[in-house]
């Protein structure tokens, strides 16, 4: 599928592209979110500790961020790739392009993705199935498999962009209490160990 491969190429221009002395004129992902965690009542204490710990953990290469990043966004035309509605750009890690993407196609309700992606969520959720085994370069099982569990956790964080400007962001929080255990299992595991 052309579309795939020419997001992929993208995401991995995106992800080798680095803002210097941006600081002052492209905001850094985690301060566009902090804010959010720290102060909206909704959610749980436990909630909030591991969102801002996993937050403050994240690498932060200081790579462009799309923010918005679902195939709706990219307009290919001639063999050139075209970002479009960047009002959530800014800079931290690729991670948060992809695990937005990746809550967008498969953990977003049926209605909000007729309503705004405009497809069926079949269609998204084929959309993924394609691009990530093209984005990893590889179709082994496993190695999706865990990638999947961990991005996930990125992605419900990568969302919360969207829900800090909403007046009742009620999806992400759908989101974020169905599957808010298991999305981050894996990091929490991480944190004992370190004990």
């Amino acid at each position: 599928m052309k579309t795939t491969y020419h997001l992929k190429q993208f995401l991995i221009t995106e992800k080798n592209f680095t803002v210097n002395n941006a600081d002052e004129f492209i905001k850094n992902y985690k301060d566009l979110v902090r804010g959010f965690f720290e102060t909206y009542p909704r959610f749980s204490d436990d909630q909030r500790k591991t969102l801002l710990s996993f937050l403050n953990d994240m690498e932060d290469p200081g790579m462009c961020l799309h923010g918005d990043c679902h195939p709706g966004n990219f307009i290919m035309s001639k063999g050139t790739v075209y970002a479009i509605d960047l009002s959530f750009f800014s800079r931290g890690n690729p991670l948060m392009d992809v695990g937005c993407f990746y809550c967008f196609a498969t953990k977003m309700p049926d209605d909000v993705i007729r309503g705004v992606f405009h497809v069926e969520p079949e269609v998204m959720e084929k959309f993924w199935d394609i691009f990530l085994p093209t984005y990893l370069e590889t179709n082994d099982p496993k190695v999706l498999s865990d990638f999947e569990e961990k991005i996930e956790a990125y992605g419900i964080v990568g969302i919360a962009q969207h829900a800090s400007h909403l007046e009742d962001p009620y999806v992400f929080f759908d989101i974020l209490d169905r599957d808010y255990e298991k999305a981050f299992a894996w990091y929490k595991k991480e944190l004992a160990n370190r004990k």
